[in-house]
């Protein structure tokens, strides 16, 4: 009993340290984007420069938002993919379980397919 209780804390150690990695990374990855590199606002240009960097720093992030979303958008319709054959599969068992189970996968699949496309209509205008 009590080696398996040791095995369940140090899995879950071991997964909070792979999260705060993941985090870790993302955020490294995602701070160059606010970075600039024109010399006139480093050397305390006008208000002009500093708009102009700011404008350039939102561009970029809408480029890393648009690449996000996009990918996300993806997965979705792989997840509805994978829920079709599920439902598929569970017509040739005739399994109800596995009918439900696939249907949830495909209507979620398609769901965050759904939000990605609203979003990239919505916020994006390109």
């Amino acid at each position: 009993m009590k080696n398996s209780k040791a095995a369940k804390k140090h899995g879950m150690r071991k997964m909070w340290r792979v999260l705060f990695v993941v985090f870790a990374m993302i955020t490294l990855i995602c701070c160059p984007v606010l970075a600039t590199d024109d010399p006139a606002v480093e050397e305390g240009g006008d208000a002009s420069d500093l708009e102009t960097a700011i404008d350039m720093g939102h561009q970029r992030i809408d480029v890393v938002i648009q690449w996000i979303v996009g990918w996300v958008a993806k997965i979705g319709l792989v997840v509805a993919f994978f829920g079709g054959i599920q439902v598929a599969l569970g017509f040739m068992n005739d399994d109800a379980d596995s009918k439900v189970a696939g249907m949830k996968t495909l209507a979620a699949g398609f769901m965050v397919y759904g939000i990605c496309a609203a979003a990239n209509s919505l916020f994006f205008f390109i």
